[in-house]
């Protein structure tokens, strides 16, 4: 391990050489969470059942409705996490 000496060096000014530091290092991170929050995230219509704790026959039933827009890759239906997200009503009391 190494040691520091901080010589002529105040406790304020070693506090604030610490939160420059962190501050610094703290929105290099968030930066990196937004971009991971940015990416899209699909969803098979079983994890769509599984999320919303419904059959998979609700989940047909709401594509028809159009309260969930379905999206197909050659035989396969997958629904964007966001567009899911958004389908939920939020009931204010």
């Amino acid at each position: 391990m190494k040691k520091l000496q901080f010589i002529d060096t105040t406790p304020d000014e070693i506090i604030n050489a610490i939160n420059q530091n962190s501050n610094k290092n703290f929105l290099e991170v968030a930066k990196l969470f937004e971009k991971i929050r940015q990416q899209e995230t699909y969803l098979s219509r079983q994890d769509v059942a599984t999320l919303l704790k419904v059959n998979i026959s609700t989940i047909h039933n709401y594509c028809k409705k159009g309260i969930l827009k379905p999206l197909q890759i050659g035989g396969k239906v997958l629904f964007k996490r966001q567009d899911v997200d958004d389908s939920i009503e939020r009931i204010n009391p």
